[in-house]
C-alpha cells in the first residue's frame, strides 16, 4: 500500500518509520473518539424531550428561587429578575414547541 498523504506521502506503507505510524494510529484514534463524541451528543440532544427541558429550567428556576427569594435572604430585585427570565425561558421552549423537526 502506498501512503497518500503526509510526510510520507508516495513512499511504501512497509517503507514508513514505526514512530510516525504509531502517531498516525494515536491521531485517527483521538479524532475518531471526537466524531463520536459528537455523534454522542448530537443522539442524545434529538432524544431529549421538551419535557425534559421543562422539568431542567423549572428545577433551576426553584433551586435560585431559594435564595433569590427575599424571605430567604435575597432581595426582591433579585427575585423579580429570576421571574422574568424564568417567564422568558419559559416562551422560547413554547416557541421551540412550535419550530417542526
Amino acid at each position: 500500500m502506498i501512503l497518500s498523504f503526509g510526510k510520507h506521502a508516495g513512499k511504501e506503507l512497509s517503507d514508513v518509520p514505526r514512530d510516525y505510524l504509531e502517531w498516525m494510529v494515536s491521531k485517527c484514534k483521538t479524532d475518531l473518539a471526537t466524531y463520536q463524541g459528537e455523534l454522542d451528543r448530537r443522539d442524545s440532544q434529538e432524544a431529549a424531550t421538551q419535557t425534559d427541558l421543562e422539568r431542567l429550567v423549572q428545577a433551576g428556576y426553584r433551586e435560585l428561587a431559594k435564595k433569590a427569594h427575599p424571605d430567604a435572604g435575597g432581595s426582591k430585585e433579585s427575585f423579580l429578575a429570576l421571574q422574568g427570565a424564568y417567564e422568558q425561558l419559559k416562551v422560547v421552549l413554547r416557541e421551540l414547541k412550535e419550530i417542526p423537526k
